[in-house]
């Protein structure tokens, strides 16, 4: 059976139509593919490059092997029917079973970006939607190994508030690394820095770097407030004279913090 007759009877088993299956592939790649390009393979009037058989094999779930043989012949279900084919089907069923790869895609899209895209397994899957969960995630809300988003989870998050091993965030960042405005994790570094290692403008912290107002075990900045025995000996007015003294312009929600920490 020709290649093109077998990209048709897959496509109509598996309930796509050709925008829906270009769809499936141009999200899969950087290579674009147009509904005239499926309706040219499907004619036979040209065959589609090998990376676009891969994601073809993948989108219509079927081996390589199961649209390049030409051996291989299938019924109108899309189903193989001879034995040298179920074999082809059983390996390619347990390959997926050993790769432990489950991908979700929502048809519901906002502006061509699916509401949930969830892609996981061992390799490097990558998931692209509102709602983003992967080994590579990118989406408003992304959870993945390496996140990027506006709420981001994982072992490498980057988001306006991200919480990872390794956290960037534009606003708020946790993690055992944490860079961003607000930063919190035993190595943070941040505008305002919370950690046992804390760098940053303002720094709470074991070990506490501050620009401007430091406290901890140990700190350093122009106004810094050291505990003795582990034991912080200013009183929440003595906190308040002193960052007022020293640094006048300090808002009262910064002051605040400290006074919450150093009592």
């Amino acid at each position: 059976m020709k290649l093109s007759e077998k990209i048709r009877i897959l496509r109509k088993a598996r309930g796509l139509s050709k925008e829906e299956l270009g769809f499936e592939l141009n999200n899969a790649s950087d290579f674009g593919v147009s509904r005239q390009s499926i309706s040219d393979w499907e004619n036979g009037r040209s065959e589609p490059k090998l990376e676009n058989i891969k994601l073809l094999a993948k989108a219509l779930n079927v081996s390589c092997d199961t649209l390049l043989d030409d051996e291989i012949e299938l019924n109108n279900e899309g189903n193989i029917i001879t034995e040298k084919e179920n074999n082809i089907a059983n390996f390619s069923y347990r390959r997926t079973i050993k790769t432990l790869h489950y991908e979700y895609k929502s048809k519901k899209t906002i502006g061509n970006i699916p509401l949930i895209h969830i892609n996981l397994g061992i390799g490097f899957y990558k998931a692209k939607g509102i709602i983003a969960i992967g080994n590579i995630s990118m989406g408003l809300i992304s959870i993945g190994l390496i996140s990027i988003g506006l709420l981001s989870l994982g072992l490498l998050a980057i988001g306006l508030l991200a919480l990872g091993c390794l956290s960037i965030g534009l606003v708020i960042a946790i993690g055992a690394i944490s860079v961003g405005f607000f930063g919190i994790g035993a190595i943070s570094i941040g505008y305002l820095s919370l950690g046992v290692l804390s760098i940053g403008r303002y720094a709470i912290g074991a070990l506490a770097i501050a620009k401007d107002i430091g406290l901890g075990a140990k700190a350093y900045g122009n106004v810094y407030f050291e505990s003795i025995n582990n034991t912080f000996t200013y009183t929440k007015e003595e906190i308040k004279e002193i960052i007022e003294t020293n640094l006048p312009s300090t808002s009262n929600f910064i002051k605040n913090i400290f006074v919450l920490f150093g009592l």
